[in-house]
């Protein structure tokens, strides 16, 4: 038996020592691609679009909303039908 051939491993054993702490965890990855839409209830519509499913508000509980969006400095409001956009004007309230 020669320690050439049968030490070297005991020796290497020896010279590995304790593990040392983990190290600080890296960044977070990318966010990864949304997934895919296949039901919605209550006052929702969901359709088919360009690059996937296309949700759509059609009510707010159960009230209709316009179809015409908002713009500028308008918002929805109630009109007695349904949410419609109207026109802010601080002289009106």
């Amino acid at each position: 038996m020669s320690c050439a051939t049968e030490c070297g491993i005991v020796a290497i054993e020896l010279l590995t020592g304790i593990p040392g702490p983990t190290g600080p965890q890296g960044p977070q990855g990318p966010q990864g691609a949304p997934g895919d839409l296949t039901s919605l209830s209550g006052d929702v519509e969901l359709t088919a679009g360009e690059f996937g499913a296309v949700a759509t508000v059609i009510g707010i509980q159960t009230i209709p909303v316009s179809e015409v969006a908002p713009t500028g400095t308008q918002f929805l409001q109630y009109n007695g039908i349904r949410w419609a956009p109207t026109t802010f004007d601080a002289g009106t309230y």
